[in-house]
């Protein structure tokens, strides 16, 4: 199924839109203070003490394609729980208080698999995958995510398109 991602910055949406089935394992959820390096990413003040660090394997029909580790400021959403978390897409709770994404910057680098996120993915030990970093902004500028995937490449291709106007790509998940 292939399915053009310009304005898509949700899991759960951009795969029901493939006509596929898009569901989530929590394997971690934390509060902590962020590093140096998260306060950077989020271009985080010293004041804002601490963020939300939660991993979750992404699966479409069933099947683990993404291995996810996201950021958020606590202060976006003040009262996330491990068990809002398990029973809620995260981006329907953030537009619930109004907190909407309006740009994404996606960086794709690819990457072998090591034994431990081969085995959460369901795959061989050395398995190629895309390892993407993306840094979200709501239409005000002020970044409120970072994520870092691991995506199963025997499962998804890329399609770039190059064109007067610009770059545009299309996604495309194995059924």
């Amino acid at each position: 199924m292939r399915r053009k991602t310009e304005n898509v910055y949700s899991f759960t949406s951009e795969i029901s839109s493939m006509g596929l089935t898009p569901s989530s394992t929590l394997i971690e959820f934390e509060v902590i203070p962020p590093t140096p390096d998260i306060m950077k990413v989020l271009e985080l003040s010293s004041a804002d003490k601490l963020v939300y660090r939660f991993t979750r394997i992404r699966n479409v029909n069933e099947e683990p394609l993404i291995l996810e580790t996201s950021f958020y400021p606590q202060y976006i959403y003040p009262k996330l729980t491990r068990e809002l978390l398990k029973t809620h897409s995260f981006y329907s709770l953030l537009y619930e208080v109004g907190i909407a994404p309006a740009s994404a910057v996606d960086s794709y680098e690819a990457v072998v698999l090591g034994r431990e996120e081969a085995e959460m993915l369901g795959c061989r030990q050395g398995s190629c995958a895309f390892s993407v970093q993306r840094r979200t902004r709501t239409e005000t500028g002020m970044i409120y995510e970072y994520t870092q995937s691991l995506i199963r490449a025997d499962r998804v291709t890329l399609d770039v398109y190059l064109h007067k106007d610009g770059v545009s790509f299309t996604r495309s998940v194995d059924k």
